[in-house]
């Protein structure tokens, strides 16, 4: 035994002495350690990627600073590598085409749980009788599973942040990302309200609407004990009291905008452009022709192009940078949709609109999230009006004339939000440069001034 335990305390030492990192403290890497400072003893040693990696997140939190070593403040000696235009283009090229996809397979998602509804009444809801009754239990199996499975996600996700359940069918259904959950739960509620209104139009027999209506009653009542009435009372109370605030906050930016009308350069405001984007928008949607719009959108591209001229000739005009340009842009977008009738161009918007909401969801104290929100509905309330106003009365004339004026009138409303924002461009890209800098350690040491000789002093390597 006392042979044993000399060997064990001999191995130990021999551990203890060997040098380490102070950063991972992995003795096994095969990487040298380096002194990139004037730390010495235990913290002497480091491994260069290990020093990479912590300036590289220390930079994501604290931006763009100095890298300096936490212990004796000695500057690191390393050299930088930033991305350039193309690898920012690329970079934004590959998050669009990143949310694009995830449209596409959310859409999908959505077209088959429509043609499994639509299906299932038409099967089930056959006054004919010419379908097997097997087929139709066989169906409504599926429809059972189906809505059995969204409650399964919803009761084990439910209320948001808490614990996952215990037993792992319930780890594999509990999903701790607010958008998966706010999706199930739109799934779930869709499927009821078709079920509902097919029930409500005569093409469902009652018989085949208990799962649902089962289902709904289930998850109504889980939700009252989840958030009891009193709370949800108390919740909509908070909610009213703010709305005369909001309302009077509207009514005097209206009336300072009114009153600030009597200069011209007031219309070219960010307001001012939102505002002309909304009466082409009445305008599309209340006349039986498109003409009337169409020469609003000309004279507005007519007084653009004047904008941008000055902007770039004259610059007498104090024009300010500011994110409400931003929401003159998706305002206009939707314009352009309702007057252009495009389908691919509403389709794309649309799978834009699932990436917006998905952001919204996960990160819903940003006022970019409420903006996009707020962007989606407006979205859908636009293409129902423009909808409803086909089902009146279709009208398709003058509608080259039309697209080309929608397409250079946006094509300059863009031109002056980009040019006004330049700064704001600009900032973005040095912002993502940082974020996207490779820093690479120098096997060189740092040179800093000895405070108490007063020389550069010099750390061995």
């Amino acid at each position: 035994f006392h042979t044993v335990g000399e060997s064990c305390m001999s191995r130990m030492i021999e551990v203890a002495d060997r040098p380490e990192c102070w950063i991972c403290r992995d003795v096994s890497s095969v990487e040298a350690l380096v002194q990139p400072c004037f730390c010495r003893g235990s913290m002497a040693g480091v491994h260069a990627s290990c020093v990479e990696a912590w300036v590289e997140q220390r930079r994501r939190v604290n931006g763009d600073s100095r890298p300096t070593c936490p212990v004796c403040g000695a500057i690191y000696a390393a050299s930088e590598r930033r991305p350039g235009a193309r690898q920012f283009l690329q970079d934004m090229l590959s998050h669009v085409w990143l949310q694009l996809l995830f449209g596409v397979g959310k859409a999908l998602r959505l077209s088959l749980m429509r043609t499994f509804l639509e299906g299932y009444v038409t099967l089930v809801g056959d006054p004919l009788a010419t379908v097997e009754i097997w087929s139709k239990l066989l169906a409504v199996l599926a429809l059972c599973i189906f809505l059995a499975y969204e409650l399964a996600i919803l009761f084990c996700s439910l209320p948001l942040f808490r614990a996952p359940p215990n037993r792992r069918l319930g780890r594999w259904l509990h999903s701790d990302e607010s958008w998966c959950i706010a999706w199930h739960a739109s799934e779930f509620l869709t499927s009821i309200i078709w079920l509902c209104h097919s029930l409500w139009r005569g093409t469902l027999p009652l018989l085949y609407f208990v799962p649902a209506g089962i289902s709904a009653s289930v998850l109504l009542s889980q939700w009252l004990q989840w958030f009891p009435l009193g709370t949800f009372v108390n919740e909509l109370c908070i909610v009213l009291r703010f709305l005369p605030a909001v309302l009077a906050e509207t009514l005097r930016e209206a009336g300072f905008f009114v009153r600030s009308c009597s200069n011209a350069v007031r219309l070219l405001c960010p307001l001012g452009n939102a505002l002309m984007a909304l009466i082409g928008l009445v305008l599309c949607l209340v006349f039986q022709s498109r003409r009337p719009a169409a020469i609003l959108f000309l004279v507005h591209s007519v007084l653009l192009g004047l904008c941008l001229i000055e902007y770039a000739v004259v610059r007498r005009v104090p024009w300010v940078e500011s994110c409400t340009w931003w929401c003159v842009v998706l305002v206009a977008v939707v314009v352009a949709d309702v007057a252009c009738d495009y389908q691919w161009f509403t389709a794309l918007l649309f799978l834009c609109a699932l990436g917006s909401m998905q952001y919204a969801i996960s990160r819903p104290t940003l006022i970019s999230s409420y903006v996009l929100f707020v962007w989606c509905m407006f979205l859908v309330s636009a293409e129902a009006l423009r909808l409803f106003r086909f089902q009146v009365n279709t009208f398709h004339e003058h509608t080259r004339f039309v697209r080309v004026s929608v397409a250079v009138w946006l094509g300059l409303l863009l031109g002056l939000v980009g040019t006004v924002n330049r700064r704001w461009w600009r900032r973005h890209y040095r912002q993502w440069q940082r974020t996207h800098t490779t820093f690479v350690l120098c096997q060189q040491p740092p040179h800093v001034i000895d405070t108490h000789g007063g020389h550069d002093a010099t750390a061995d390597v």
